[in-house]
């Protein structure tokens, strides 16, 4: 027997004598390929199921004899991709609205609402649900081959082009480099004739392995075509550039083992973004230029690091000591704050606090990473970190009656030289004390290369501090291989994952299935997992697909001072939607 005559007794029998119109109802929809499901005015009672609905969501139809509305809807939440997505949106739904679910089992569905008005009472609602899974499918190919290489499956020129405008605007932000690498295989044609061209793809394939297999995932490695192939990564210094390249070439040089083996001589050039201002086809052009000056010298390496222009905004070196100094004094440093967003609900949870230099001789803004190697150099950080922490600490207690319980509310980044100083755990304290800041509403963010590289040295600070109450988070997290189960040691509250992680998103088929293992092992060990520098609606996206906790970048809000900051809390969540182009925008919503 099908599901609603099932349900002919109790209530959904007595509302089928009450309402000849939904008996006919059931006649026509009986007949149509389209899941039906009729819901009452209240968006929970369920007036009306067929057979085809049933089927498409596997319920049985022992819940529609119990005329068990919640549990109906249980049962379709479970099987949506997103938290209680189903039951968010039939508690207000749109007339013609669609909303497309993606099902944990792969498929994707359409439901679509419509209004069914009843005179003298609240309208009905009737939700029509499609499989367009194939639909899907086959639009997500089309997109995928239009972005990247057929042979390797590595991305395209166009999309290396696009991720390489999205590192090049965070490392003008960071303060660290964009490095371009344009590689030749000159000796591939010689492949061709010798072997034939289905050895040659053969080579080509395997090099696109071995490069993958070489870079960090939040690198990029593409197929321009031919014997071509190009890569993005941003790095702190020259030490990792060299340590980059000498990997990079280790890679093209070892013979392939494809039937015998086969050795090939390849030209590389190398382009490496100043503090200026550099679009991503300059900087490739710049790259390639370099690979030809390689190719004259018969297959090596060559760079080119473009100079500087004097009218660029970055400070054009590094300030000394003294104007660092006279610069703290004189109260030219000041802190903006970023909001820190949950990924599923979009509200407001807290706010990093990022430092910034007001040049009194300028309207010019710096940001810490064109100045904070003088500090740490010199050891005014620790001067300049405790009155940080003391500003950050006194706008976190302001906003305490406004933000969420249990959660911090402010995070602070710490130099591994504050934390070694042995002062720093009193510091912290006294911070807390002076500006009446509970402990769990601060977090303090360590660099995950300070914990790699100096574990040793600051494990028993850390776990004072954790001692305390205070949280600590592992930033940067994914960029020095840290493993996320040995973070126990350090008593970490959670981690943020490193902002060229998430660029990868777009470009990277691994980094998906990876941001889901991180987010999944990071909740096994109750760990809260942070994404920085979302700045495109798909990114946020996966990151929702993912079940990631929080997340943060210019998408979500860009770094304000406190009185803007406190605006943004007081006024509700953010609403984050796209436009027809796709493109994202970010709206505030009122809180009542």
């Amino acid at each position: 027997m099908d599901p609603y005559h099932e349900t002919r007794t109790g209530r959904e029998a007595e509302a089928a004598a009450q309402d000849v119109e939904l008996v006919l109802l059931r006649d026509v929809v009986d007949g149509v390929d389209d899941g039906v499901l009729v819901l009452g005015g209240d968006g929970r009672s369920v007036r009306l199921a067929n057979d085809r609905f049933a089927e498409m969501w596997s319920i049985p139809g022992a819940v529609f004899q119990a005329a068990d509305d919640a549990e109906l809807a249980r049962r379709i939440d479970d099987q949506i991709v997103g938290d209680a997505a189903f039951e968010a949106a039939t508690r207000a739904p749109v007339e013609g609205i669609r909303e497309t679910l993606e099902l944990i089992d792969g498929r994707v569905f359409e439901g679509v609402a419509h209004e069914r008005r009843r005179p003298g009472a609240a309208s009905d609602w009737a939700w029509t649900f499609r499989d367009i899974t194939e639909h899907v499918i086959r639009a997500r190919a089309l997109e995928h081959r239009a972005l990247h290489d057929e042979l390797t499956l590595l991305p395209n020129r166009g999309l290396f082009i696009e991720h390489l405008a999205v590192v090049l605007a965070r490392v003008a932000r960071s303060g660290s480099k964009a490095v371009v690498m344009f590689i030749d295989l000159d000796d591939f044609k010689n492949v061709n004739d010798t072997f034939g061209h289905q050895m040659g793809d053969r080579v080509l394939r395997e090099i696109a392995r071995r490069l993958r297999a070489t870079l960090r995932l939040t690198d990029t490695v593409a197929r321009f075509g031919g014997d071509e192939f190009a890569i993005v990564c941003d790095v702190d210094g020259d030490r990792e550039i060299s340590t980059l390249t000498a990997r990079v070439q280790q890679a093209l040089e070892a013979p392939l083992d494809l039937d015998g083996p086969i050795t090939l001589r390849s030209s590389v050039g190398i382009a490496i973004s100043g503090e200026r201002d550099a679009d991503p086809d300059s900087l490739v052009q710049e790259a390639d230029a370099a690979m030809y000056r390689a190719k004259m010298q018969r297959g090596t390496v060559a760079a080119t690091a473009p100079p500087v222009p004097a009218s660029t905004e970055p400070l054009s070196e590094a300030p000394t000591d003294r104007e660092l100094r006279e610069a703290f004094h004189a109260r030219e440093l000041h802190l903006y704050y970023q909001p820190i967003v949950d990924v599923r609900t979009h509200a407001i949870l807290g706010f990093e606090a990022l430092l910034r230099w007001h040049r009194s001789s300028g309207e010019s803004v710096h940001q810490a990473a064109e100045f904070i190697n003088v500090a740490e150099q010199t050891g005014l950080i620790v001067e300049i970190g405790e009155w940080a922490l003391h500003e950050a600490c006194r706008s976190a207690s302001a906003w305490t009656p406004l933000a969420s319980e249990g959660l911090p509310l402010v995070s602070v980044n710490i130099s591994p030289v504050q934390l070694i100083h042995p002062e720093f755990t009193a510091t912290v304290e006294r911070a807390l004390e002076e500006t009446g800041l509970e402990p769990h509403r601060l977090a303090l963010e360590i660099g995950e290369r300070a914990l790699v590289k100096r574990g040793s040295d600051i494990e028993s600070a850390l776990s004072a501090i954790a001692d305390s109450g205070v949280r600590i988070v592992v930033d940067d997290f994914g960029r020095q291989y840290a493993p996320l189960t040995g973070l126990s040691r350090f008593r970490a509250y959670g981690v943020k994952l490193d902002g060229a992680f998430i660029e990868s998103i777009d470009v990277n088929p691994d980094a998906s299935a990876m941001l889901n293992a991180v987010v999944a092992l990071g909740a096994h060990l109750d760990l809260k997992v942070t994404a920085e520098h979302v700045e495109r609606p798909r990114q946020l996206r996966e990151l929702e697909l993912a079940d990631c906790d929080m997340a943060q970048g210019y998408l979500l809000g860009a770094p304000v001072p406190h009185d803007t900051a406190t605006e943004m809390l007081t006024q509700g969540t953010l609403d984050i939607s796209l436009d027809s182009d796709g493109n994202g925008r970010r709206e505030l919503n009122g809180t009542e």
